[in-house]
């Protein structure tokens, strides 16, 4: 086949019709679904911007070096495997990954799990001439995670695979996220996941308020002109922007877990027509467009173990924002839903 064209398994959950009903859903429920954020180009392109202007590993490159610690580390552990990436982004993270199992003598396959075509596409790219090729993306979610591993059994075979979860849980309620893991767990592969951190004070107590305050460190991340205006572009999109408040962020628990919300309100008294049918808010009422969980380790290690996932290794970048953890499947996973992953586009 021509270098022009790419190969893409594509999900039922992002075609068109699914996704006309998470957008229904999104404005129904009060709350817009992440996936809006990084889907289609331009929104693509936006949160590339916002990332290489706030995230700190940009400003300072040492923060990498989690990644590429706990890279080798499992890597040495389990030399023979694959690699599935669920929201690789860009594919950097991975790509030291599949660069350390290379190191160990490894040719491992890839399968990088993204929403967006664009960023799933990107991670493939990356990963060139550090995996076996052919690089086919799968455009899906986290949602397909339990139909994954028979489905990639059939293709792949049961040798042992390392999953890798960079940077999505920070927005994925910890009821969905962790579950999900374990789903795609079977019990001899491997999980690299890591977890944006609140940075406690050194000696710092991890209570409410030491948490709180950590998270206030940090908080202009979030609350910046990029990032605002990356949020607020949806709305434009879709034709709502007139009729809502400018977007502003807060503090406060999900689920016990402090995030960086980003909402609006509504004007006044609003009726329209939303996706072929009648749609009431109300002045005052909110729309929650967007959150970022900010975990500590404690916090986040009794989440994995809370779902049977136990802690092998960790590593915490100097600045104490970001963490990565080497973790394994120690419990059975209970649901296992129809299978519908990759239909091929």
């Amino acid at each position: 086949m021509s270098a022009r064209f790419r190969e893409l398994f594509v999900d039922a959950s992002v075609r068109s019709e699914a996704v006309a009903q998470r957008r229904d859903a999104s404005l129904r429920s009060g709350s817009i679904d992440h996936f809006f954020h990084y889907h289609g180009l331009e929104q693509t392109r936006r949160w590339l911007g916002v990332h290489r202007a706030h995230a700190p590993r940009f400003a300072q490159p040492d923060l990498d070096r989690p990644y590429h610690e706990l890279a080798a580390k499992v890597a040495a552990l389990a030399p023979g495997s694959d690699v599935v990436a669920f929201g690789p982004g860009a594919g950097s993270k991975e790509r030291m990954v599949l660069a350390a199992l290379g190191a160990q003598g490894g040719r491992p396959r890839y399968l990088p799990v993204d929403a967006s075509v664009e960023l799933a596409l990107l991670s493939a790219d990356a990963a060139q001439g550090v995996a076996a090729a052919p690089i086919v993306p799968l455009v899906g979610e986290l949602e397909l995670a339990p139909d994954l591993p028979d489905w990639l059994d059939r293709r792949w075979g049961e040798r042992a695979r390392i999953v890798t979860a960079f940077g999505i849980a920070p927005n994925l309620l910890p009821s969905r996220f962790f579950p999900l893991l374990a789903a795609v767990l079977r019990p001899h592969d491997w999980l690299l996941v890591s977890a944006n951190l609140a940075p406690l004070a050194a000696g710092a107590p991890d209570d409410a308020a030491a948490y709180r305050a950590a998270c206030a460190g940090v908080a202009a991340q979030y609350d910046n002109p990029e990032t605002l205006y990356w949020l607020s572009c949806i709305l434009e999109e879709w034709g709502l922007a007139a009729l809502l408040e400018p977007v502003s962020f807060r503090i406060e628990p999900l689920e016990e877990i402090d995030a960086f919300v980003a909402a609006t309100r509504w004007r006044s008294d609003t009726d329209l027509r939303w996706e072929g049918r009648p749609f009431a808010a109300r002045a005052g009422g909110e729309l929650r467009l967007f959150y970022s969980l900010r975990y500590t380790v404690r916090r986040f290690e009794a989440q994995l173990q809370r779902c049977g996932l136990g802690v092998e290794q960790r590593a915490i970048d100097p600045t104490g924002q970001e963490g990565v953890w080497i973790a394994r499947r120690t419990a059975p996973v209970e649901h296992r839903p129809a299978h519908r992953v990759g239909k091929p586009a």
